[in-house]
Formats: structure tokens, C-alpha cells, sequence
């Protein structure tokens, strides 16, 4: 009897693909028809096909290497990649294990016009995924530009009516945290007194939406709703917040030229600036 591994998934960002149930089920069904053993359901929940950056997909590719089957079956080539060169790695990783992919929707065989319509269903799986990622962005600026918010929790002082912001009674709270912190009190005392719901001061302190502006990825756009803190109050805060003694900057004992501006290209994140002796500096 031929043996098989599954492979299933969906993605976040478009939550009306075939859920994992509904894969697996049409792979069981397909497996009991053609008389074929499945050994074992790989699945990645919530990850997209344009990486293979994906946990359960790098652990069945690890696993193949010693223990391979005649096959990886998915529901559609689109759950196995959505990227060409990925989707010819990954073949050519199957064909050295001596398995073959199967997409249950997708009927190809071993003959010269399967290449070509394989190559094809490659390419339309990676042009729906860019095409994708560029409405996506396209809806994204559209919102910001028409002062609508593009998801999220909305930030602590506001409540999000059809998309918009609007000042709930928390603004009250937001106002005097501002003005008071523009007065020169102590962060702790601040919070002591207003009995704040939040630990990340500067967080909220650099956060523009208070200003009325609305940012999302690279688009912005200022007076986009009602803002709660004033420009005067807003930049006697961010002075105080530059002179701080603790700001980190203040106490570096060499210039970092790229100090706030190094991001690390894997998680986003700030990078930070380290000296070892007078000799060595790196982020």
C-alpha cells in the first residue's frame, strides 16, 4: 500500500480559505478513495504561504529526510507555497526523498504537460498572494487617509465608532496624565494619582493618535479625529522626555550615529547600540 503525508494550512490574512477541517477531511477522503495509507497530518495554523518560515512545514521536511512516503498530499498546490522559488525547492527536496506532491483539486501527472501546468498554478499562487499584499496595503492607505482605523484595540481615551475614533470619558484621564507629566511630576506620582490603567508611560506619551493623527505601516494623516492633548501641551512633554537624564542617549559615553534608527530586519524591533571597551561598537 502506498503511504502519504498531509500537509494543511491557512493564513491570517484571509480568513475565508478552506479551513484546516475541511482540508484534512477532503485529504482523508481522497487517501480512502485511491487506497492509500496516510501516515501522519502536518498543519500550520494562522501562517502564510509566501515564507517557509512555517513550524509544522520545516518539521515535515525534516522528517522526510529519514522518513519518507510516496507522497505529500495537500487540499490545493496554494497550501504547499505561494511562492515559485519555494514551490521548486520544495519539489526538488521531495523528488530526493523519492515522493511525489499530490493536490487533491489539482490532478497532475507525471507527463510533459504537467510540468508546464504545475510551473503555471506556481505562478498564479504567487501572483494571488502579491496581488494580495498589494489591495491589502491599497485598502490600508484608503483608510487612513479617509481618518478610518484599520483595526485594533483602540487606544486607551478613545472608543472606535465606525472606524472612527471618538474621546470616550477615559480622555479626561489621558488630559491630566499629559499635563501633569508637562508640569515636571514624577512619572510614579502621576501614576499614584490618577490610578493609571497603563505600565508603558512613554508609550502613550509618544503616541500621535492623541494628537489627533493617525498612522498605520508607512501613511499617516493628522487631524483625522478629535485629538485629546493640545500641540503645547504635547511638545512640553517630548522635551521633557529628550532631557531626561534616563533617556538613554544622555548616558552613552560614544557618539551612536544610528541610535532610533537601526531596526532589526527579522522582528522589527529597535536595535541597541553596545561598546565593548574603546575598541568595538556594534547594535
Amino acid at each position: 500500500m502506498k503511504t502519504a503525508y498531509a500537509y494543511a494550512r491557512f493564513s491570517s490574512d484571509n480568513q475565508r480559505e478552506e479551513s484546516i477541517d475541511a482540508q484534512v477531511r477532503a485529504i482523508n477522503e481522497y487517501c480512502a478513495k485511491e487506497g492509500i495509507k496516510l501516515l501522519r497530518v502536518f498543519k500550520d495554523e494562522a501562517f502564510s504561504a509566501r515564507t517557509d518560515k512555517r513550524p509544522a512545514f520545516q518539521e515535515l521536511f525534516g522528517l522526510i529526510k529519514t522518513h519518507p512516503a510516496d507522497y505529500l498530499i495537500v487540499h490545493k498546490s496554494d497550501r504547499f507555497a505561494r511562492s515559485r522559488a519555494d514551490d521548486a525547492f520544495y519539489r526538488a527536496k521531495l523528488k530526493e526523498a523519492g515522493m511525489r506532491l499530490v493536490s487533491v483539486l489539482e490532478r497532475f501527472d507525471d507527463t510533459p504537460e504537467s510540468i508546464i501546468m504545475e510551473g503555471l498554478m506556481a505562478s498564479l499562487n504567487e501572483y494571488y498572494s502579491a496581488n494580495l499584499s498589494r489591495e491589502s496595503k491599497k485598502g490600508i492607505k484608503e483608510n487612513v487617509l479617509k481618518g478610518k482605523r484599520n483595526g485594533g484595540k483602540a487606544p486607551f481615551g478613545y472608543t472606535c465608532v465606525n472606524q472612527h475614533l471618538v474621546p470616550n470619558k477615559d480622555s479626561e484621564t489621558v488630559k491630566a496624565f499629559f499635563r501633569m507629566y508637562a508640569e515636571g511630576k514624577k512619572l510614579a506620582d502621576i501614576a499614584k494619582t490618577l490610578k493609571l490603567p497603563f505600565v508603558n508611560y512613554q508609550a502613550v506619551l509618544k503616541n500621535e493618535v492623541y494628537l489627533g493623527t493617525l498612522i498605520s505601516k508607512e501613511w499617516r494623516k493628522e487631524n483625522a479625529h478629535e485629538a485629546i492633548i493640545d500641540r503645547e501641551t504635547w511638545d512640553l512633554c517630548q522635551k521633557r522626555i529628550k532631557d531626561s537624564p534616563f533617556n538613554a542617549s544622555h548616558k552613552a559615553k560614544f557618539p551612536y550615529l544610528l541610535s532610533g534608527i537601526l531596526e532589526c530586519g527579522t522582528c522589527g524591533k529597535r536595535m541597541v547600540a553596545v561598546s565593548c571597551g574603546q575598541k568595538y561598537f556594534y547594535y
